[in-house]
This record gives structure tokens, sequence and C-alpha cells, in this order.
């Protein structure tokens, strides 16, 4: 798997778009995971440069925490990647199973449905 940021350069995109399998992950911003900052402004932008040089899909993570970010997030790209909010409710709730249980499918419906939704508004089911 090969990892792409916003400040990637066309160099690199290119050698990627020649080597890349199964996916390429894209980090969403300029930061660390669990970012609270979210995905950069124009992240559709930046997964088109990178759609021009790479032909296997596009997966964008680092900073997805909620609904919205992972709706907008769906909405350029074929995944969605979600790691550290779901470290957080681990870490909120590991000591209580059955709360656990319930948060983190909560937390996963949501995500769920607002990627659903951003697919369908794009023509993508």
């Amino acid at each position: 798997m090969f990892m792409v940021a916003p400040n990637t350069a066309v160099s690199r995109l290119e050698a990627l778009g020649r080597q890349a399998s199964g996916f390429v992950y894209c980090v969403s911003l300029y930061g660390i995971t669990g970012d609270a900052r979210g995905p950069v402004e124009h992240l559709g932008a930046y997964l088109e440069t990178v759609k021009k040089y790479v032909s296997v899909p596009l997966a964008v993570g680092f900073g997805i925490d909620g609904p919205e970010k992972a709706a907008d997030a769906a909405g350029h790209a074929d995944g969605v990647v979600v790691g550290s909010a779901l470290v957080k409710i681990i870490e909120k709730h590991g000591a209580d199973t059955r709360r656990l249980k319930q948060e983190t499918g909560n937390f996963l419906k949501g995500l769920r449905d607002a990627i659903d939704q951003s697919a369908a508004a794009c023509g993508r089911s």
C-alpha cells in the first residue's frame, strides 16, 4: 500500500501510478492522525490530482472523526479510513463492554449513513 499527502510531488504520483495496486491511502491533512481539523479545504482538488496519475481506488484518512467529514471524504474517494476516533471511544468506554458496543455501534452507523447518503448524491451506491 502506498500513501500520499496533499503535498506529494507530481513526480512521486507518477511513480506511484506505475506501481500501485489495491488502493492508495490519501492522507487528508497536514498533521497527524486524529487531528480534529479534518480534511484539507480543497480535498476534492487534491484527490482529482491524485486520480490523474493513479488508477487504483483511493481511500482517505486522517482527521475523519464524524459523519460530516466522512461524507465529505466519501464524496471524493472510494473509501474512508477512520481510526483515531474509534480509539477515543474505546479509551472512554473500554471498561464497560455494553456501553462500548453501544457507542461504537452508534458512531459507525452515523458514519455509514453519511457515507451512503454522500455516495447516493454522487450517483454511486
